[in-house]
């Protein structure tokens, strides 16, 4: 039986989703234990391992550029400060960072009008 290309295509977009999750999973398993202790190296590596996630949101949910730049910048401090509360969640750290994306995002959206689901 042929697969339908939306099928091929859903397919390949979970696989490379999948492979993604896995690489940050191992890649970051506990950076932000370590951005808790104040290891710079783990602060380095937060921002790698999550930029693009953050840069992505910020730029879906915010009108322009320097209001994207502001908002990553507000959510990485916010995952700065709020770091210590990862260790008291059961949260995975993609999730636990995703939660603190989307409360600064929906911040944003209250002040400038803009609707976040």
């Amino acid at each position: 039986m042929k697969q339908s290309s939306l099928q091929n295509d859903f397919y390949s977009k979970t696989n490379t989703y999948s492979s993604l999750q896995t690489k940050q999973r191992v890649s970051s398993s506990n950076v932000l234990q370590r951005v808790i202790k104040g290891d710079r190296i783990a602060i380095k590596e937060c921002i790698d391992n999550y930029g693009d996630l953050i840069w992505s949101m910020a730029k879906k949910f915010t009108d322009s550029t320097e209001d994207a730049e502001a908002v990553t910048r507000e959510i990485f401090l916010n995952i700065w400060h709020y770091a210590a509360r990862f260790e008291q969640t059961n949260f995975d750290e993609l999730v636990f960072i995703t939660i603190i994306a989307r409360r600064q995002l929906r911040k944003y959206s209250e002040k400038s009008n803009h609707s976040i689901n």
